[in-house]
């Protein structure tokens, strides 16, 4: 009776004391940002995206229909990897990969959790998956700048973003639009140390913490 008790006041609790991160997005949601600033960039049928973790390939179609750019898609679980085939059928401009990028090149197991799939989190079925070192890949595909990169890779973007750092590639990317996801006690520590090697680059547009940032290219 008494752990009843407990869970229901954690869930009461959880209700009148929202957490940061709740507030954040329910700050983001009122804001609407999701259906604008998300898909607001100065892009034209030249420029190139790279979108990490395209799930089903919504925002990589929403861009394509707005811009017409050449559009480079990383899904690395298949399922979704074979819904993006069929959401991006006709749109000549989307490329999709089955695998994601990272900082090294790798089978490594992942937790299946719907669009919250994640290598760091054990919530669900597990499977393996590839994922490429991203400086290999931009070596190979001769990518020399990137107008637009979304990253939403659960957890990932950690491991990639001090890669791009690390090559020194990120001033040859406009705009890195930005999910940082508080996976433990030492999330925090590296979000502000990635974000620290960003701003020698880029400003901030726009920052809901653990929700979605935007890095712009200085002029």
């Amino acid at each position: 009776m008494r752990k009843l008790f407990s869970k229901i006041n954690k869930k009461i609790r959880k209700l009148l004391l929202p957490t940061e991160h709740q507030r954040t997005l329910a700050r983001w949601r009122k804001d609407d940002l999701d259906n604008s600033k998300r898909y607001r960039y100065d892009l034209n049928s030249e420029s190139m995206v790279f979108d990490l973790g395209g799930y089903r390939g919504e925002w990589s179609y929403g861009i394509y229909d707005l811009y017409k750019c050449d559009i480079m898609v990383f899904e690395p679980i298949k399922s979704f990897y074979s819904s993006i085939l069929d959401n991006i059928e006709g749109r000549i401009g989307i490329q999709a990969f089955e695998f994601g990028l990272s900082n090294k090149n790798e089978i490594s197991p992942i937790s299946l959790c719907d669009d919250s799939s994640s290598l760091f989190l054990d919530s669900g079925e597990m499977i393996d998956i590839q994922l490429c070192d991203i400086a290999d890949f931009l070596e190979k595909k001769k990518i020399e700048k990137i107008d637009l990169m979304k990253i939403n890779i659960e957890g990932g973007e950690y491991d990639l973003l001090e890669r791009l750092l690390e090559i020194d590639f990120v001033r040859n990317i406009s705009n890195l639009q930005i999910q940082f996801h508080e996976l433990d006690d030492q999330s925090e520590i590296r979000m502000k140390k990635i974000q620290e090697g960003l701003s020698e680059t880029h400003i901030i547009t726009y920052q809901y913490k653990f929700v979605w940032e935007n890095w712009q290219l200085k002029l």
